[in-house]
C-alpha cells in the first residue's frame, strides 16, 4: 500500500506542506542529515541544496527512486523498525518528519537516533496533532478520527496507527 502511495502522490513543492515552512529554524548549522522515511525526498533536496549532507532511508523502493530522480544523492532501503544501518555518532541531525505514527514501536526508532547522533546532534521529530481543534471538530461533527493521510481509506487500512497530541 506505502508503495501505492508514491505512485499517486506528488509531493514536489516542498512548501505546500505547512510543516516544512519551519524547518530553517531547526537547520542552522551546515552538517550531516539522516532523514529517516525520507519517502521521495523532497525535505533531503532541499537540505542538500543548503549545504547539507544528506542521507534519505526509506522502505519504499518507489519513493526511494523518485528521490533518486529529485536529486538526492544518497539514498537507503531500510525498515526503519529494524536497527539503523549506521554506526555510533554518525550524524549531526536525524530527521523523522511524519513517520512516528506509522510504528509499531516509534520508540524503538527514537532510541536508535539518539544512538546514531552525535554527542550535541538534533533530533527533529514531527508528528499530526490529533488534538488541533480541526481533528477534534471533524471528530465531534462526523463522529469519527479524521484521515489525516490524503488516501481515502477505511480505518482499519488507515497507515496511521499511532495518535499523538501536543502533550503525548
Amino acid at each position: 500500500k506505502y508503495d501505492l502511495t508514491w505512485q499517486i502522490k506528488d509531493d514536489n513543492d516542498f512548501y505546500f506542506y505547512e510543516r516544512n515552512w519551519r524547518l530553517n529554524e531547526f537547520f542552522k548549522e551546515k552538517g550531516t542529515v539522516l532523514d529517516v522515511a525520507c519517502g521521495s525526498g523532497t525535505v533531503g533536496v532541499w537540505l542538500q541544496k543548503r549545504g547539507f549532507e544528506v542521507v534519505g532511508l526509506d522502505i519504499s523502493e518507489t519513493a526511494l527512486n523518485l528521490a533518486k530522480r529529485k536529486g538526492l544523492s544518497n539514498v537507503i532501503l531500510q525498515d526503519v523498525e529494524r536497527r539503523l544501518p549506521f554506526g555510533k555518532e554518525t550524524f549531526d541531525y536525524v530527521f523523522c518528519g511524519d513517520i512516528l505514527e506509522h510504528l509499531f514501536s516509534p520508540a524503538r526508532l527514537i532510541e536508535e537516533a539518539w544512538r546514531v547522533l552525535v554527542p550535541g546532534g538534533s533530533l527533529i521529530i514531527s508528528v499530526p496533532n490529533m488534538g488541533y481543534w480541526y481533528y477534534r471538530l471533524v471528530y465531534l461533527t462526523k463522529g469519527e478520527v479524521p484521515k489525516t493521510e490524503g488516501l481515502s481509506a477505511e480505518p482499519w487500512n488507515w497507515e496511521h496507527i499511532r495518535f499523538f497530541t501536543q502533550k503525548y
